[in-house]
């Protein structure tokens, strides 16, 4: 019950107010650097990223920047779960170093390959738009180390603009009926 307790404590104080105290009580495997902060390089990389995602192509440099600033890099373990099927989406998640598995439930007990992501890959973020859990499982397969934005910032930039976000519910139903024919 106490693990639980402090779970629980780990995620309000998380999405209230980013304390990196909360990771370390969360996971021992996990390492919070704090956002990014125009990091040099580190800021250059994601920016170039997000240029060249689908995702981003609505977005004006200045609102790709305020996304980045708000970023946090997390450093994951060999085998850990970023999120499962099914839970409440909290933040989405870019690949800077390491793989990830991602895996969805067919039936009861089957989980079935999907794909596996690498550095650059951009995941996580199709739950913002549905409101629905998560459709899938991710796990890293390496040392993996990811950008993380919050929910909140992300439905922040949809509130400021319509367009951006008509754009990702097009997005969105694409990519669902591509999961769905797995």
């Amino acid at each position: 019950m106490q693990d639980f307790n402090n779970l629980t404590l780990c995620i309000t104080t998380l999405l209230h107010y980013h304390s990196p105290f909360c990771f370390a009580l969360c996971r021992r495997t996990l390492i919070y650097n704090g956002p990014i902060l125009r990091e040099g390089y580190k800021f250059a990389w994601i920016s170039e990223v997000f240029k060249k995602k689908e995702v981003f192509t609505g977005l004006s440099y200045t609102e790709r920047e305020a996304l980045i600033e708000e970023m946090y890099k997390i450093s994951y373990k060999p085998e850990d779960i970023i999120f499962k099927e099914g839970d409440d989406p909290t933040a989405c998640f870019l690949i800077y170093t390491g793989k990830v598995k991602v895996a969805k439930s067919k039936m009861l007990v089957l989980k079935k390959h999907v794909s596996t992501l690498g550095p650059g890959a951009f995941f996580g973020e199709m739950a913002f738009l549905t409101y629905a859990p998560r459709i899938a499982t991710v796990v890293t397969r390496e040392n993996t180390v990811c950008f993380v934005l919050l929910k909140s910032t992300f439905q922040r930039l949809l509130e400021k603009n319509p367009s951006f976000k008509k754009w990702l519910q097009t997005l969105s139903a694409r990519r669902m009926v591509k999961l769905e024919s797995i």
